[in-house]
């Protein structure tokens, strides 16, 4: 191809890009300017997507909102993760997972909330939840995030297995007789001796266990103490559990939830959100299932937060819109229509939170939820803390395929850890 036929595509080319770029300005100040709006943009996962793009459109005269909906999970963390290392082109506003700590030290990659206004808000939501989404810097506490619901734990149980087994079975009763940890194996035990149904799987305990402390794996200096009595005691819980023989074994979801319907298993501890697996998994049993403040305390699994990128352009109108969008009333209806427990205790004591569930035998399951998530420990949460558990989770699983022993097992997850922490 000769010069001259090089240089008129070149130019038709950059023609036709000027030309886009100028319909391009026309249609941003026909959609902003002209009409008055903003355009903000966010990245969800939730089916409820269309909705919170309806409900903020609805309610903001000056903002045009448009979600996104991604893959939820590690799909949705790691494309947040790849666009803020890239520097590329990212939403205003985000949610995550509770692996927000995770993002933590990127807090200049996100809005500080407190500089708009943020502190009147904190008595809104859980204290231990806002605490999840505050850096701690030499400057203070950075905000980069508002919670929208949280995963209080409780304990699940088949009422008409507890009674064979000569056990309560109101969860009242239950409660009072299976305080802590070492009471819930004495109880599981009978059940199983009873009916052979078992506790749930031998990482979910520890979890539990684990997520009951005021400590977790660093110290807010952010020191290991991953190799100290409170994670050994969670560790040495869910071993002994599985050495009694109480836990069921099996790495299949599927299993596990076929196993709540057949009866080989008698109770687990698990969040609100497993609610929908539970109902879902045991159509044959129910009105015999229950729920009860669950042993060692209350707990947390799972729940998000939206925060604002620092790229945004209209960062005031995004905080306004979270403002609305996470307050109270809007929790409580995300709760009723997609069942998502609320982070504002406010409306714990709502007419819509008290609701009889037919499943659970007319239980209002709902006080059990809120009593647990009033009752979970502030704990110090570091960007490592995931891949300390992963060290100690996989040693779960050699213990449980491979007999291997738990003493070895503790010691090869913290030496394992404390390698991939000093690479």
């Amino acid at each position: 191809m000769n010069k001259k036929i090089i240089l008129a595509l070149t130019s038709i080319a950059m023609l036709v890009l000027l030309a886009a770029c100028g319909n391009a300005d026309a249609n941003t100040a026909s959609g902003t300017e002209d009409s008055g709006k903003v355009t903000l943009t966010m990245w969800y996962w939730g089916d409820e997507s269309p909705e919170i793009e309806a409900k903020v459109n609805e309610q903001f005269d000056n903002v045009e909102l448009k979600v996104e909906k991604l893959p939820s999970g590690e799909d949705f963390k790691t494309r947040l993760q790849t666009t803020l290392a890239g520097g590329g082109e990212g939403p205003d506003i985000v949610a995550m997972d509770s692996w927000i700590s995770e993002f933590l030290p990127h807090h200049d990659m996100f809005v500080d909330l407190y500089d708009y206004g943020a502190e009147e808000l904190e008595d809104t939501y859980l204290e231990w939840k806002l605490e999840m989404a505050t850096a701690k810097t030499d400057d203070g506490d950075k905000l980069i995030a508002l919670p929208i619901d949280i995963g209080p734990i409780a304990l699940y149980y088949r009422a008409d297995l507890f009674e064979q087994a000569g056990l309560p079975s109101e969860p009242e009763d239950v409660a009072k007789e299976i305080q802590n940890w070492d009471d819930y194996i004495a109880a599981s035990k009978k059940v199983y001796e009873a009916t052979g149904a078992k506790m749930y799987t031998i990482d979910e305990i520890y979890r539990n266990v684990i997520g009951q402390s005021d400590k977790l794996y660093f110290d807010e200096n952010d020191n290991f103490i991953a190799d100290q009595e409170h994670v050994k005691n969670a560790f040495d819980t869910a071993v002994r559990a599985y050495q009694e023989g109480l836990t069921f074994v099996s790495e299949s979801g599927s299993e596990k939830r076929a196993a709540m319907n057949t009866g080989d298993v008698g109770s687990l501890i698990h969040a609100m959100w497993f609610k929908g697996d539970v109902v879902n998994s045991a159509p044959d049993h129910a009105g015999n299932w229950r729920i009860a403040f669950p042993p060692g305390g209350g707990g947390n699994q799972g729940g998000s937060f939206m925060g604002i990128l620092n790229s945004s352009e209209h960062p005031e109108e995004a905080y306004e819109v979270l403002k609305w969008y996470l307050n109270p009333e809007n929790q409580l209806d995300n709760l009723v229509n997609h069942g998502l427990f609320p982070s504002t205790p406010e409306v714990y004591d709502a007419p819509e939170m008290q609701v009889e569930e037919e499943f659970f035998g007319g239980q209002v399951v709902n006080e059990v939820f809120a009593q647990s998530a009033e009752d979970v420990k502030i704990a110090y949460r570091s960007p490592n803390d995931s891949l300390v558990e992963s060290s100690i989770l996989e040693q779960f699983q050699l213990i449980v395929n491979e007999n291997k022993d738990p003493e070895k097992a503790w010691n090869d997850a913290i030496d394992r850890a404390k390698s991939q922490l000093s690479k």
